[in-house]
């Protein structure tokens, strides 16, 4: 099976480089990172070299994704790094076609519905969701597609896919900058404390609409990992 991760800063990666290694030793893990001396076990690239900067993007989990996908030919299950561990469910996939994702939430039941109070300081964000046709407002809200699993199938079309991707990467980093005074008094502050482009899971979501892919999504984010069996006494 063919994993992926980011794994960007000392602290970050020193935290989660060894569940990562871990699963490197039984499948195939490519990681984008800035410290791969810390991956021995994993195929490792550097984060400079692919996106062309020295801070952190959060879109780059969707930019490594596709070119995995464009360069390997086969399905790549893209897993942030505090995901990724030897008990990940590996039965979720069960087609070639469907892209299997961590929860996919109304846009009313998400975190981001609490900037509604605040569309003229956000409007950026909420012009940018009227020019891709995701509804906000009445029973037709968009379907958010969260960031910890996207499990991407090779499609056909797939470069196509993967140009759109890097068309959103302006507007979405943009859009989300790292800017703790704008972001200030909303949920998204701590994303905004450490980089840019932490609205990734729109630009998922425009793509999915925008190709029209079958998504099936857990019910929980617990459904990634294998149930514990306990011992019975």
């Amino acid at each position: 099976m063919l994993f992926a991760t980011v794994c960007y800063g000392l602290e970050f990666t020193k935290r989660y480089s060894h569940q990562v290694n871990k699963v490197g030793k039984e499948d195939t893990v490519y990681v984008l990172t800035d410290r791969p001396e810390l991956f021995p076990d994993c195929i490792t690239r550097d984060y400079s070299s692919f996106t062309g900067y020295d801070y952190f993007t959060y879109y780059s989990k969707i930019l490594f994704l596709f070119a995995l996908l464009e360069e390997t030919k086969q399905r790549v299950n893209y897993v942030d790094a505090d995901f990724l561990k030897i008990s990940f469910n590996k039965k979720l996939i069960v087609d070639d076609t469907t892209l299997f994702t961590s929860i996919a939430v109304p846009y009313n039941k998400t975190i981001l519905k609490r900037l509604d109070s605040k569309r003229e300081q956000y409007k950026h964000w909420y012009n940018f969701l009227e020019e891709v046709g995701l509804e906000t407002r009445g029973d037709k809200v968009f379907t958010y597609v969260t960031e910890a699993f996207w499990s991407f199938p090779y499609l056909d079309n797939i470069s196509i896919i993967a140009n759109r991707a890097k068309e959103l990467q302006t507007r979405i980093e943009s859009i989300f900058a790292k800017d703790p005074v704008h972001w200030s008094g909303s949920p998204l502050k701590r994303y905004a404390n450490t980089g840019v482009g932490f609205g990734e899971g729109t630009a998922m979501s425009v793509i999915v609409k925008e190709f029209n892919i079958d998504i099936q999504a857990v019910t929980h984010n617990r459904d990634l990992f294998h149930k514990k069996k306990f011992r019975i006494l």
